[in-house]
């Protein structure tokens, strides 16, 4: 019989415990977030009140008002306090650490320079390359540069199946997983090892960053060209207040995961095409736990065209639905799952549904200008500064909680380059997806998509709905002129983010990094980090901390042995 291995459920020595330090909160974001806080209830009761039930468009609207503000609530309130955790040395006595290489299709020129940074990781035993389907040229590269090859003739279970086979090979007491196009620094150990020392510890993740600095999803911020990216507030904003629950999520790549954890749930989760989500949902849930370092570690390929975008995030946004509502992992229903844990995945999930009510917020709005017809019982004078009110509010504690690290336009403008993805996600509530979409990494910016002629005839359809209704001669009502106004601010939006990929698909050549070759593009990613050009800034890395006066200043440390490190201060 298999010996189950399981954290020790007794208190930790408080050496041995991870330990973490609270962000420090500025009063602008404390006050946002309790008016917010307070006014929910009540906007909610007014908001149901005024519908008008006597036409179809009132609970249509009804509806599309009551997911918006779910998915501002699964954002908002797990991230009102964010931890990060205090650095470990690594011992002398490290655990062994072998690196596994999940590959399906991807070009050899994209696969060596990962093997080639992953060879050089300090304290990495064996590099074992797996692939789905075996290739002569994968196993040329393989054999020049003394990394074990694993194919296994198979697709089963996707990117799941092809880790599992990969544990099969090895004994390794901890295992790193990074992505095919991840280019590793030699240092990446140094900074996760230490923290298994905390027993109860499966997993520790770093964020997923990239060196393609100037695809479309990068944008100017504090001082640097590149200082934003579009996953910043996901990784340094809510993983980092996910550390509070000790339940940040396993994301795929750059993570080192204990190998006793995985055998206690039999290894990484199959059946589903978020894998990552999936297997980090099944070990909070046997009582092991994760840590979230915001230390970039890795660098790999953003999404290089809107249709690559859109088939990594419609992946992620299906996978989370199905797991939301069909899974027995489902935190709605899983057994074990701590609730704070509980809650920090169930924000997560109800985030993908954040597609449709961005669509709902243009689309109610034309509606109500192409029919006259309003979804209320009170008149717009009053209706159109309450919803006007509230979404604003709504917009600037979701702004300020992510601390830094976006902008409102950033917010508003990419929420419309994803609304059709994770629109084709929500879907997978009506119709099971269990097909692994793979990303390409080496198409063109101009990759032909649905969602490149969608956009914009949105776009225009938004504004010529406008046009129609000013037109000369036209009525004009309080009813009209909010609507008109809550139709152009939604274009505006998507306008910008329409400009934003214009500008990118229209520049000409390619990125320095992208057009070298094996050890001259991992040089490159290294002297490029070594310069301060890549990875989020530090002062999101290295946020404020909160300060202790009795200790003159010096940041709070919260003790791993506490229940749960965000319940203290």
């Amino acid at each position: 019989m298999r010996q189950v291995l399981r954290p020790d459920p007794r208190p930790d020595p408080a050496d041995r415990a991870a330990r973490y330090r609270q962000l420090a909160d500025s009063w602008h974001r404390v006050v946002l977030y309790r008016v917010w806080l307070v006014l929910l209830v009540p906007y909610l009761v007014v908001r149901v009140a005024w519908t008008d039930l006597s036409t179809a468009l009132g609970p249509v609207a009804l509806a599309f008002d009551l997911l918006a503000v779910l998915v501002t609530a699964a954002t908002v309130l797990p991230a009102r306090r964010a931890y990060l955790p205090q650095p470990v040395p690594a011992g002398r006595d490290r655990p062994v650490v072998d690196c596994l290489l999940p590959t399906h299709l991807e070009d050899v020129a994209i696969i060596e320079p990962t093997v080639i940074a992953a060879r050089r990781i300090r304290g990495v035993r064996r590099v074992l390359l797996l692939g789905n389907v075996e290739r002569p040229e994968v196993d040329r590269l393989c054999r020049r540069h003394g990394v074990t090859y694993l194919p296994r003739g198979t697709n089963v279970s996707a990117k799941a199946g092809n880790l599992n086979n990969g544990l099969r090979h090895t004994d390794a007491d901890l295992v790193l997983v990074l992505d095919a196009d991840h280019i590793a620094r030699p240092d990446l150990l140094d900074h996760v090892v230490g923290y298994f020392d905390d027993p109860r510890v499966a997993y520790v993740q770093a964020p997923q960053t990239y060196y393609n600095t100037g695809s479309f999803l990068f944008r100017p911020m504090h001082g640097e060209p590149a200082g934003w990216n579009e996953q910043y507030p996901f990784y340094l904003c809510q993983q980092v207040a996910r550390n509070g629950a000790r339940a940040p999520m396993f994301m795929g790549s750059t993570a080192v995961l204990r190998r006793a954890a995985l055998a206690d749930i039999g290894g990484f989760a199959e059946g589903s095409v978020t894998e990552d989500v999936h297997t980090s949902l099944r070990l909070q849930g046997r009582g092991w736990t994760g840590v979230f370092t915001p230390e970039p570690l890795a660098f790999g390929l953003e999404a290089g065209s809107l249709r690559e975008y859109h088939t990594q995030r419609r992946r992620w946004s299906t996978g989370a639905v199905d797991l939301l509502v069909r899974s027995p992992d489902s935190p709605l229903r899983a057994p074990g799952l701590p609730f704070r844990a509980r809650l920090g995945f169930l924000g997560y999930l109800l985030g993908q549904f954040a597609g449709p009510a961005r669509l709902g917020l243009l689309l109610v709005p034309m509606t109500i200008l192409v029919t006259a017809v309003s979804p209320v019982t009170v008149p717009y004078l009053m209706f159109g500064p309450v919803w006007a009110g509230w979404y604003l509010l709504s917009l600037a504690v979701t702004v300020t909680l992510h601390r830094g690290t976006t902008r409102a336009r950033y917010l508003e403008a990419y929420a419309w380059g994803v609304m059709p993805a994770l629109v084709s996600g929500a879907l997978g509530i009506l119709v099971r997806t269990r097909e692994f979409a793979w990303s390409r990494k080496d198409g063109g910016r101009a990759d032909r998509h649905w969602a490149r002629w969608a956009l914009p005839t949105l776009l225009a359809g938004a504004l010529g709905g406008v046009a129609w209704v000013l037109r000369p001669g036209a009525h004009w009502s309080a009813l009209v002129g909010w609507n008109v106004s809550f139709t152009l601010y939604q274009a505006a939006a998507l306008a910008l983010f329409l400009g934003y990929l214009r500008r990118f698909e229209r520049a000409p050549g390619g990125e320095p990094g992208t057009i070298l070759a094996g050890a001259a593009r991992v040089d490159w990613v290294m002297a490029q980090l070594a310069a301060g050009r890549l990875g989020p800034p530090d002062r999101l890395v290295r946020p404020p901390l909160v300060p202790d006066p009795a200790t003159r200043g010096e940041p709070v440390s919260v003790v791993g042995a506490h229940p749960h490190p965000g319940e203290v201060g």
